[in-house]
């Protein structure tokens, strides 16, 4: 993510979700808390969060049948993030924030290494239980053998809800789902969570521990550079900025040097970004992501780690337009694509599997007081270490 605040003009965040709160459950696998120090005081409006799948094509359809879950085995859950319609508002002071503290990049691979299991179970003649300690989904079977999820429940209560969005990977290695739901407080909730069969994880290659990536220092999770890997601009929003999007991800083509291919393209037709084989870069419009009108949140990518083959099997880039907003400046005056641009590149670096650096490091993903607005040394060698020639042994 990238967060900035607007009086002195700091990038102060670019992190990657892993999870968050699953209404009223104790964090599920998060190494950090986002949560603001002080007393709650109020409920401030994000907006829908079905702006966030405007457009999309869904596939309500569960990938298995009742009748293969026998055959499926157990699975972990990856990562669980939930998007609300309303969020606790915290009383804080901009300036007394320390925003670098509360985005720190990950420190070390653990978050990847604990798993939360979870296992099929039927509790009723036409009712299945998909549960773990932390929450539990219920399905209905269908007089066909096909299943429709209905609930979750937690130690504390229970939510109905409608899942609007399955996929998988070959041999249902992975899947994930997007379900939404509606909680007396929050308001409209979404969520999206990602599973992996047990069982089937790679050890992860290691290397220069000076280099931040997503999932901690030196820790080498990259995409597949034996396959192109494309990257959608999603939603009649984004389109407008498909050029400055495009010329964004040119430097990183260039700090790469052929050891990925990456197409930038625009889709004509997009599933949700919860989707495990389609990545999306796309204009959130009218859902605002952080209150306080002197702190803008422009940009945040969502990664997906394949712990069965050690790559990246999804990224997502979200561009909220109402953080934009913030700035008070049109996107299409010039000094303000510039800083587009800037947002885009740092969160391609995030896409490409970059975490932050706060060590004064000159580094488009880093967080210090001068803008940094191209891709610097650091950068290129990071990349080039992540990404090595292709055929080259990792």
């Amino acid at each position: 993510m990238t967060l900035t605040q607007l009086k002195i003009g700091k990038i102060t965040r670019a992190v990657t979700l892993g999870a968050l709160l699953l209404w009223g459950l104790a964090t599920v696998g998060c190494s950090k808390s986002n949560k603001h120090k002080g007393a709650v005081q109020t409920l401030f409006v994000h907006g829908d969060p079905m702006e966030l799948v405007s457009g999309a094509t869904f596939n309500p359809q569960v990938p298995f049948t009742a009748r293969e879950i026998p055959n499926l085995g157990d699975y972990s859950l990856v990562s669980a993030t939930q998007l609300t319609e309303k969020g606790e508002l915290v009383k804080s002071n901009a300036q007394d924030r320390n925003l670098e503290a509360e985005n720190a990049p990950t420190k070390s691979s653990d978050r990847l290494e604990k798993v939360i299991p979870f296992a099929f179970k039927k509790t009723a003649n036409n009712l299945w239980a998909f549960a773990s300690s932390e929450f539990t989904i219920e399905f209905q079977e269908r007089n066909d053998g096909s299943l429709q999820a209905q609930r979750v429940f937690t130690s504390k209560e229970s939510h109905p809800v409608e899942a609007i969005h399955y996929s998988a990977t070959p041999g249902l290695q992975m899947f994930s789902m997007l379900v939404v739901g509606r909680d007396e407080k929050l308001g409209k909730v979404m969520l999206v969570a990602y599973w992996l069969r047990q069982g089937s994880q790679v050890s992860l290659a290691q290397g220069n521990k000076s280099y931040n990536y997503t999932w901690g220092p030196g820790v080498l999770v990259p995409w597949d550079n034996r396959q192109e890997v494309t990257v959608n601009i999603c939603g009649s929003s984004t389109q407008q900025y498909a050029d400055l999007i495009r010329e964004a991800f040119l430097d990183w083509n260039h700090a790469l040097a052929s050891r990925l291919k990456v197409n930038v393209q625009v889709a004509a037709s997009y599933p949700p970004f919860s989707d495990l084989n389609f990545h999306c870069t796309q204009m959130i419009n009218n859902f605002l992501i952080e209150h306080d009108q002197n702190v803008a949140f422009p940009g945040m990518t969502l990664n997906i780690p394949n712990r069965a083959t050690g790559y990246i099997q999804d990224s997502d880039i979200f561009l909220w337009a109402s953080e934009f907003a913030k700035y008070k400046v049109d996107i299409r005056n010039p000094r303000m694509a510039e800083r587009f641009m800037r947002i885009a590149r740092h969160e391609f670096g995030h896409l490409l599997g970059l975490d932050h650096m706060f060590d004064g490091t000159e580094s488009i993903m880093s967080y210090n007081n001068r803008e940094h607005v191209m891709i610097y040394n650091y950068d290129r060698q990071a990349i080039r270490e992540l990404y090595p020639l292709i055929g080259t042994a990792r």
